[in-house]
């Protein structure tokens, strides 16, 4: 009996991990970092070594956030090697010839224009959009010469601390709830599957997810055990014990793919803590002065 009860748990330890990878292979919001990161390499494998590349422009809802993007953006192009990047000073000189006030949306003829005033064979642009709790980012490598898209790279990126403040939003307290990896979800279900529970304090800090499964897990095996040395256990741990050993496993696969933790962004800019004085003298104004109080 012990060896068929080892075998159903062998086998469902399977099933599940089946189900998380499935869950795994699905668009999970990653990191900004990654997304462009992510993007440069892809760009990378379209292009032929020694190739002058440009990124011109990412549409996005801040100019920080847009200014951001283009930089690491930039930096990912030239970390790949292979590629010549152009500066971004050549660029804003560009627009300045052009008379061009944003490089947002812009359209096929200005691509290859902007691209062949600096010499680029290609051009990168993006767009970074507010989707629900997550964001959007698309971004596209085309070809001067034809304008042609040579590749698209698309992801899901997650609301993470550094989105809030690229977005200019630490004026107000907020909670923004970190998205977890899908490697971070599978190794919480792979400790938990060995350790029920503690993947789930750790990896986690899932607190209530893990005590019900440490204590459905340990209950649920310890009414195994005890039903076959001790006659009164049982009828009582054949009927119990699976069930709460199933608990376990279904409460281990749910809350690894589902649980999400809320955590208080503290403002670090607050208008009421800042002070602007003046001091002037007859007719003219001799001194401003600018201070903000930090309170921790």
């Amino acid at each position: 009996m012990k060896k068929i009860l080892f075998v159903a748990w062998v086998l469902t330890c399977m099933s599940t991990f089946r189900v998380e990878t499935a869950y795994a292979q699905h668009i999970q919001p990653i990191s900004l970092y990654t997304a462009v990161r992510n993007a440069a390499t892809e760009f990378y494998s379209s292009l032929e070594r020694g190739s002058r590349v440009a990124v011109v422009a990412v549409e996005a809802a801040s100019a920080r956030m847009s200014s951001f993007i283009i930089d690491e953006m930039i930096i990912a192009l030239t970390d790949v090697g292979g590629l010549t990047v152009a500066n971004r000073s050549n660029i804003d000189q560009v627009a300045q010839e052009l008379y061009l006030q944003t490089f947002e949306e812009i359209d096929e003829a200005t691509v290859q224009l902007i691209g062949r005033y600096i010499g680029a064979q290609a051009v990168v642009t993006g767009a970074f959009k507010s989707i629900g709790n997550s964001f959007h980012f698309r971004a596209q490598i085309i070809e001067v010469e034809t304008a042609a898209i040579l590749n698209v790279y698309t992801a899901n990126v997650q609301n993470d601390r550094l989105i809030t403040f690229l977005q200019g939003k630490y004026l107000q307290d907020t909670a923004i709830p970190p998205v977890f990896t899908v490697g971070q979800r599978l190794g919480t279900w792979a400790i938990n599957s060995i350790l029920p529970g503690f993947g789930s304090f750790i990896v986690m800090g899932d607190i209530v997810g893990g005590v019900i499964q440490l204590a459905s897990a340990g209950l649920g095996w310890s009414l195994l055990v005890l039903s076959y040395d001790t006659a009164p256990f049982e009828l009582v741990g054949m009927a119990f014990g699976p069930l709460l050993v199933v608990t376990q496993i279904v409460t281990n696969i749910v809350r690894s793919a589902t649980y999400t933790r809320y955590d208080r962004v503290v403002p670090i800019l607050n208008p009421e803590s800042l002070n602007i004085s003046f001091t002037s003298r007859r007719n003219r104004v001799e001194m401003v002065s600018l201070s903000y109080t930090i309170r921790f």
